[in-house]
C-alpha cells in the first residue's frame, strides 16, 4: 500500500534526525561545555547553525527535543524552537499553528518537568508568544489553559498574561491593543477568578501538611507562589494601552472593568491574601510567596474608587482593610517575616503608603473612631519597630512611612478630627526617633567592633534601590516642616553636640571617632538641606526660632541657632587639609552652600525679613535706599548665623570653595564628585548678579582674581581637564565683573606665559613631549571656559581683542603639530564650536564691528581643511569604540555648523554677493560628512542622533536657495535619502514655489530648480512610494507628522501619485477586503483636493488626511 506523500516525508525526516542527533549531541557538549577550548566551541557553533537557522529543521528539532537526555541538546533545541517559529509564525499555516500549539501543551503536561528548568522555560515563552500573535486566527488558539498539570498550567497563564502587555513587532499597534482587549474580555476574567479560588485551595493544603508536621510539598508552595504573581498581573494589567477602556479617568490607581467588581467587594478575597501574609509557611518559597501576597494587597488598596457603587460598599471594604492590617500588625507575622525579610518588608510597606494615598483619613473616619485609634497605634509601633531593627535594608525601604504619616497629619489637621492631639504626639515621637536610629546608624558605619555576621543577608541590598534615598529624604522633610519648631529644635541640639564631639576627637586624634562624628554631620547637613529647600511652607518658617529667640520666648535650656555655626566644620577639616574628610559630608556642605544661596540670597522674603530685622533711617535718594536696603537685609541674616556680617559669610564659602580646589585629590572617585560640587557651587554664587557681587569684594576672591590664579594651585591634583575649563568660566565671570573689568587684559594675560612656553619649542619636539601635549589641551580648555563665560558683545570684545590676531595663531599651529592626535584635535574644535556660538547676542557684524564675521570665517576655514584632509570623516577608521573614534567629531562639525547658520549674526548672502564661498564650501564639506554616514549606526547614541536631523531641519528651512545653487544632484539626493519628514516638506514646497515663480534675481538658480525637477523626477515619485508604504502598513504611532509632507509629495508628483499609492497597496496588501476599503479611503483622498501648496489648499487638505489616519487607527481586519 502506497503511503501519503506526507507521511513519506515526514518518516524521512525522522529517519534523518535518528541518524543526526548523536553528532547534534557531541556538537552541543562541545558548545557547552566547560572542558572545550575557544577554537573548538567556535567550530561547533559554526556546525550547529546548519540545524538552527532554518525554517525546515522544525521536525527535527522538536524529535532532538522528545528523544534527546542530554540537557545540552534540549536546551539548543528549544532555544532554537522559540526563534524559528517566533520569527516566523506569520508564515505557518493555520493548520500547522494548531498543531504546533497542541503540540506545546502535551509537551509541558506530560515532559516538561523532567526536563531543565530553563528548557520549560523557553517552550513556555514560546507558548505565550504564538498564542497572542495567533489570537484571531482560530478559536482553538486562544485555549491556554493546561488541565493535566497545574504547575505548568499556572506558568503558562503566567507568561501569557506577561506576553499580552508586550507589543510584537509583527503586528500593527492597534492590531496589538485589540488583542489585548479581547484577552482581557474573554480569557483574563476567567484567569483571575480561578486565581483567586485557587489561593483558597492551595494555602490550605499548605496548612494541613504544616499543621500535620508534613513537609511541605515544593510543587505545591511553587504553584502558590506563580498563582500570587497572576493574579498580581491580573490587577496591573495594561489597561491604558488598550482601546475601549472605560478605567482610563483614573490612571494612577489599579484600574480594573467594572465587571471585576465581585472580585473587589468579596471579603474573602482580601482575607486569603492577609491570611497568606500570617500563615507559617516552612518552604523556600515562603519569601517568595509573602512578597507576591503582598503586592497584591498593595494594588487592592490602591484600587480605583469608581469601582464601589454606594459608599456604604467603599466603607465596608475600607474597615475590612483596616481590621486585617490591625490584626497583622498584632499576628507573629510582623516579627517573624515582615520585619526579619526585607523582600517581603519592601513589598509590604507599600500596603499602607497606597491605602492612606489612595482612601485617606476621610474614610478612615467614617469607620469609627475606637478603628481608627487603634490602626494609628499599631501602625506607629510598627513604624517604631521597623526604625530600630538592625536591618540596613528595612531600615532605608521604612523611610516610605514617613510619608504615610505626613499624609496623615496634613489631612487630620485639615479636617480636625477627634485623634488629632494623638496623631500629633505620634509625629513628634516618629521625627525623634527616625532621626535618633539614622544617626547611631550613620555612626556605627564602617565600625569593626560592630557584629556584620550577616551582612550579606540583610545589609548587601540592591545598590540600584539607593537612587530613591533622596526621595525618602524628601517624605521626612515633608514631614517635619508640618512640626518645624520641634524639628528645628532637635536639629539645633543634635548639630550642637555632635560639633562638640567632634571638636573634641580631633583634639584627641580619635581617628574612628571621628569618621563617625564626621557621618552623622553629613546626615545632618543632608536633612537640613532637604528641610530648608523647595516646600517650606513661608520665608518666616525658616527664621521662626530666631524671632522667638529675639522676643525672648525660647527655653533658656534649649540651645539657639547662633550655635550652629558654618565655620566650624571650615575649620574642623582644614586643620589638617593632608587629611581626607568624609566625602559625603564634603558633598553635603556644598550642597547645603546651593541651598542657602537659593533659599536665603535668592528669595525676596528672606531679605525682606532682614530688613524688618534691623531697620534704619531712610534715604531720599532712591537707589542709595534700595543700596541700602540691600545691604542691611544680607548683614542681618549673617547675624541671624552669628556672623557680624555678610562679607564673613562670604570668606568662609570662599576659603571653603579654595580648600577643596587645592588639596582635594582628584584622581578617585570620591574626590571627583567633590571637585565637580565645589565647582558648581562657586559657579551658583557667580552666575548671579546680587551674590557674584557679595562673593567678589571677598577678601579670598580678591586675592584670586588680582594675583596670578597659578600661585594657588588650584586643581594640580585634579586629571579632569573639564573642571579647569569650569574653573575658568568661573574666574572670566569675576574677571568681567565691574569692579573688576577694567583690567580684564592684565587678568587674561597670564595664559600669555602658557601659550609662549608650548608654542616657541619646536614642532617635533610638542608632538614627542607628553608634558607639552597635556599643557595645550589644559590651554584649550581654559579658553573655551574662558569664552562660555562672554556674556555680551562688550564681554566678548575684550577677550577678541586679546585673542586675535596675536594669539590666534595657536589654533593653526596646534593642529599642524597634532593632527594625527584626536584628544587634541577634538578639544580644539569644542573650543572653535564656542567661539562661534552667538550666546546672548555676543558676536557683533554691524557698522563698526566684524568679530562675528571674522570668527565664523577662521572656524568655517579651519573646519574646511580638516574635513578635506580626512575625506569628510571617510579616512576615520573605527577600531575599537566609534563614538570615540569617530562620532566625537562629527556631533563637534555639527556643533560648530549649526551654531554659525542659527547664529543670526551673520548674512550668508554679503559673503556669496562678494564671491566669498566660505559658507558654501563649509556647507558642502559638512552634509558629505553626514551622508557618509550610516544613520543606523547612530541610532545608539541618541544625542548625536538627534543632533544630525536638528542641523537639516536649521538647514531646510533657511537654506535650500544654496542647496540649488552649489550642490550637485547627487549630494542633493543623498542629503534627502537622510532627511525627515519636516525636511522633505520644505523642500517640495521651495521646488514647487520656484517653478510656480522663478526667481528673477537669479536666473541661473531658477534654471538649476527646473533642471533638477524635469531630469530627477523619480526622486519625488521614490517618496511617494516610501511615504505610501511608510503611512498604510508599517506600525507608527503619529500619523500626523506625516501630513505636511505627504500632501506636498502628492502635489510635486502630480498625475503619477495615485497610481503610485495604488501599486503600493496592490503589492503590499494580502487581504482583498482591505484591498479594497484602503482604495476607497485613498478615492476619497483625492477627490476634489485643490491643486497648490498654499495656505488655502493646505487646509483643504488637512480634514481629508485626519479622514485616513482615523481609518489607519481604527479599522483592523
Amino acid at each position: 500500500m502506497n503511503q501519503h506523500p506526507q507521511q513519506a516525508e515526514n518518516q524521512q525526516i525522522y529517519q534523518n534526525a535518528v541518524l543526526e542527533l548523536p553528532e547534534f549531541e557531541q556538537l552541543c557538549n562541545i558548545l557547552y561545555g566547560s572542558q572545550s577550548n575557544h577554537d573548538a566551541k567556535q567550530q561547533a557553533d559554526l556546525k550547529l547553525k546548519s540545524f538552527t537557522e532554518s525554517i525546515e529543521s522544525i521536525p527535527r528539532l522538536k524529535h532532538f527535543l522528545e528523544v534527546s537526555n542530554n540537557e545540552f541538546s534540549q536546551y539548543l533545541s528549544a532555544s532554537a524552537l522559540k526563534n524559528l517559529l517566533g520569527d516566523n509564525w506569520l508564515k505557518i499555516p493555520l493548520e500547522e499553528k494548531v498543531a504546533i500549539k497542541e503540540y506545546l501543551l502535551n509537551f509541558l503536561a506530560n515532559k516538561a518537568l523532567k526536563c531543565n528548568r530553563q528548557v520549560m522555560k523557553m517552550m513556555i515563552i514560546l507558548l505565550a508568544k504564538i498564542s497572542k500573535l495567533s489570537w484571531f486566527d482560530h478559536p482553538e488558539l486562544q485555549n491556554v489553559m493546561s488541565p493535566e498539570h497545574i504547575l505548568i498550567g499556572l506558568l503558562t497563564i503566567d507568561q501569557m498574561v506577561l506576553e499580552m502587555t508586550y507589543i510584537n513587532k509583527g503586528k500593527n499597534l492597534t492590531i496589538n491593543r485589540r488583542v489585548s482587549l479581547n484577552f482581557r474580555d474573554s480569557a483574563l476574567f476567567q484567569i483571575f477568578k480561578q486565581a483567586l479560588v485557587l489561593n483558597k485551595q492551595l494555602i490550605e493544603q499548605i496548612q494541613t501538611q504544616t499543621d500535620q508536621n508534613q513537609q511541605v510539598n515544593g510543587v505545591l508552595a511553587e504553584c502558590l507562589k506563580t498563582n500570587l504573581e497572576i493574579c498580581h498581573k491580573c490587577l496591573i494589567f495594561d489597561y491604558t494601552s488598550v482601546l475601549l477602556n472605560e478605567t482610563l479617568d483614573e490612571p494612577t490607581n489599579t484600574n480594573v472593568p467594572n465587571s471585576w467588581r465581585e472580585f473587589i467587594e468579596t471579603k474573602q478575597n482580601v482575607d486569603v491574601m492577609f491570611y497568606i501574609l500570617k500563615a507559617n509557611i516552612p518552604s523556600p518559597f515562603c519569601s517568595a510567596i509573602k512578597s507576591a501576597a503582598s503586592m497584591c494587597l498593595a494594588e487592592y488598596a490602591n484600587i480605583r474608587q469608581s469601582i464601589f457603587e454606594k459608599t456604604e460598599s467603599r466603607i465596608e471594604y475600607v474597615q475590612n482593610f483596616v481590621n486585617n492590617l490591625i490584626h497583622l500588625f498584632q499576628s507573629p507575622a510582623k516579627h517573624f517575616y515582615i520585619l526579619k525579610d526585607r523582600l517581603i518588608f519592601k513589598e509590604f510597606v507599600k500596603i499602607p503608603h497606597k491605602f492612606e494615598i489612595n482612601f485617606q483619613i476621610r474614610d478612615l473616619t467614617k469607620i469609627g473612631d475606637a478603628i481608627l485609634e487603634g490602626y494609628l497605634q499599631e501602625l506607629f509601633n510598627f513604624t517604631i519597630e521597623s526604625y530600630k531593627t538592625p536591618s540596613a535594608s528595612v531600615k532605608f525601604h521604612s523611610s516610605v512611612l514617613n510619608q504615610v504619616w505626613q499624609r496623615i497629619l496634613q489631612e487630620s489637621m485639615q479636617m480636625n478630627i477627634s485623634s488629632q492631639n494623638k496623631i500629633e504626639e505620634i509625629i513628634d515621637q516618629i521625627i525623634a526617633i527616625f532621626l535618633e536610629e539614622n544617626l547611631k546608624q550613620e555612626g556605627m558605619a564602617g565600625n569593626t567592633n560592630v557584629d556584620e555576621d550577616e551582612e550579606d543577608e540583610d545589609e548587601n541590598f540592591d545598590k540600584k534601590e539607593k537612587t530613591i534615598k533622596n526621595d525618602n529624604l524628601d517624605f521626612f522633610s515633608r514631614l517635619m516642616k508640618q512640626k518645624i519648631d520641634t524639628s528645628l529644635n532637635l536639629m539645633i541640639n543634635y548639630y550642637n553636640q555632635i560639633i562638640q564631639q567632634y571638636q573634641n576627637a580631633l583634639g584627641q586624634n580619635q581617628k574612628n571617632f571621628i569618621k563617625s562624628c564626621e557621618r552623622q554631620l553629613g546626615y545632618l547637613v543632608k536633612v537640613t538641606n532637604s528641610l530648608f529647600s523647595y516646600g517650606m511652607p513661608s520665608a518666616n518658617s525658616r527664621v521662626s526660632l530666631l524671632a522667638k529667640q529675639n522676643q525672648n520666648d525660647m527655653n533658656a535650656d534649649s540651645a539657639t541657632p547662633t550655635e550652629i555655626k558654618y565655620p566650624d566644620f571650615v575649620v574642623c577639616s582644614r586643620q589638617n587639609n593632608q587629611r581626607k574628610v568624609y566625602p559625603a559630608l564634603e558633598t553635603s556642605l556644598l550642597q547645603f552652600g546651593i541651598t542657602y544661596k537659593a533659599q536665603v540670597l535668592g528669595d525676596p522674603r528672606m531679605l525682606l525679613i532682614g530688613i524688618q530685622h534691623n531697620p534704619t533711617t531712610d534715604s531720599d535718594d532712591f537707589y542709595e535706599k534700595m543700596e541700602n536696603d540691600s545691604s542691611r537685609s544680607f548683614n542681618s541674616i549673617a547675624q541671624m548665623m552669628d556672623q557680624t556680617d555678610m562679607m564673613a559669610i562670604m570668606d568662609i564659602f570662599a576659603e571653603k570653595i579654595l580648600q577643596n580646589l587645592i588639596y582635594t585629590d582628584g584622581n578617585t572617585d570620591e574626590g571627583k564628585e567633590i571637585i565637580g560640587f565645589t565647582l558648581d557651587f562657586f559657579d551658583v554664587f557667580v552666575s548671579s548678579p546680587s551674590s557674584c557681587r557679595l562673593l567678589s569684594k571677598s577678601s579670598i576672591i580678591k586675592q584670586l582674581i588680582q594675583n596670578h590664579v597659578m600661585q594657588f594651585n588650584v586643581l594640580q591634583n585634579d586629571p579632569n581637564q573639564k573642571h579647569i575649563g569650569q574653573f575658568f568660566k568661573i574666574l572670566s565671570i569675576l574677571w568681567l565683573h565691574e569692579d573688576y573689568i577694567d583690567n580684564f587684559e592684565t587678568y587674561i594675560s597670564q595664559l600669555n606665559t602658557i601659550i609662549t612656553e608650548i608654542f616657541s619649542l619646536d614642532p617635533q619636539i610638542m608632538i614627542t613631549n607628553q608634558n607639552v601635549r597635556s599643557q595645550l589641551i589644559k590651554l584649550f580648555y581654559i579658553l573655551k571656559g574662558i569664552v562660555n563665560a562672554l556674556s555680551s558683545s562688550r564681554h566678548f570684545g575684550l577677550f577678541f581683542d586679546w585673542f586675535y590676531p596675536e594669539n590666534f595663531t595657536i589654533i593653526g599651529k596646534a593642529l599642524s603639530a597634532f593632527i594625527n592626535d584626536d584628544e587634541v584635535v577634538l578639544v580644539i574644535f569644542k573650543f572653535l564650536a564656542e567661539i562661534v556660538n552667538n550666546r546672548c547676542s555676543r558676536l557683533r557684524f554691524d557698522t563698526w564691528n566684524i568679530n562675528g564675521l571674522i570668527v565664523f570665517k577662521e572656524a568655517a576655514k579651519i573646519t574646511i581643511q580638516y574635513l578635506q584632509l580626512c575625506d569628510n570623516l571617510n579616512q576615520k577608521i573605527v577600531k575599537r569604540d566609534a563614538y570615540k573614534e569617530k562620532y566625537k567629531f562629527l556631533m563637534s562639525i555639527m556643533n560648530i555648523y549649526v551654531n554659525c547658520i542659527t547664529g543670526h549674526y551673520i548674512s550668508f548672502a554679503i559673503c556669496e554677493f562678494y564671491n566669498d564661498d566660505t559658507f558654501s564650501q563649509l556647507s558642502i564639506c559638512v552634509m558629505k560628512c553626514l551622508t557618509s554616514i550610516n544613520i543606523k549606526d547612530i541610532k545608539a547614541y541618541d544625542q548625536i542622533y538627534k543632533k544630525v536631523f536638528s542641523l537639516l531641519e536649521s538647514f531646510f528651512r533657511n537654506h535650500l536657495e544654496l542647496m540649488f545653487a552649489k550642490f550637485d544632484f547627487q549630494l542633493i539626493e543623498n542629503i534627502l535619502q537622510i532627511s525627515v519628514t519636516v525636511c522633505l516638506d520644505y523642500f517640495n514646497e521651495y521646488v514647487y514655489n520656484n517653478l510656480k515663480k522663478p526667481s528673477k534675481k537669479s536666473p541661473q538658480l531658477a534654471a538649476n530648480i527646473q533642471n533638477f525637477y524635469q531630469t530627477q523626477n523619480w526622486v519625488f515619485q521614490t517618496f511617494m512610494k516610501s511615504l505610501a508604504f511608510t503611512l498604510l502598513f508599517e506600525e507608527h504611532k503619529n500619523i500626523w507628522v506625516y501630513q505636511k509632507c505627504f500632501h506636498s509629495t502628492i502635489i510635486m508628483c502630480e498625475a503619477t501619485a495615485k497610481p503610485i499609492i495604488f501599486e503600493t497597496i496592490m503589492n503590499e496588501e494580502k487581504s482583498e477586503d482591505r484591498k479594497q476599503k484602503l482604495g476607497q479611503e485613498v478615492e476619497i483622498l483625492f477627490t476634489g483636493m485643490s491643486p497648490g501648496l498654499d495656505s488655502r489648499a493646505r487646509e483643504s487638505f488637512n480634514p481629508k488626511f485626519t479622514a485616513l489616519k482615523t481609518f489607519l487607527v481604527e479599522y483592523v481586519l
